[in-house]
């Protein structure tokens, strides 16, 4: 956990650090699988998106509705830096970097 890092882009209104909703992800760096965990059903996320750092490229999409631990499997993705989006019904977003080994 001591390579987990939150990215807070307080530029876009309403996007808050996962950190600050006690949200995890383990093992970062990742070379397989990494877990997200400790989602709560009341914050009522919607979607997990993996993106490039950059944002530039959407790698995948998965919905994530009432689930409260989420493994996912990253093994084909190239060696890099990446974003992971969870969304809320809201629209709200929370940032997660992760490095894949």
């Amino acid at each position: 956990m001591k390579y987990s890092r939150d990215l807070d882009r307080s530029g876009y209104p309403g996007n808050i650090a996962a950190s600050s909703l006690g949200i995890r992800i383990y093992p970062n760096p990742v070379s397989i699988s990494f877990t997200i965990d400790t989602l709560r059903i009341a914050d009522k996320w919607q979607t997990l998106e993996i993106t490039s750092v950059d944002g530039k490229q959407k790698l995948l999409t998965k919905t994530i509705s009432n689930q409260t631990h989420l493994s996912i499997d990253v093994a084909k993705l190239p060696a890099g830096l990446y974003m992971v989006i969870l969304r809320r019904k809201t629209r709200q977003m929370v940032y997660i970097r992760f490095v894949k080994e």
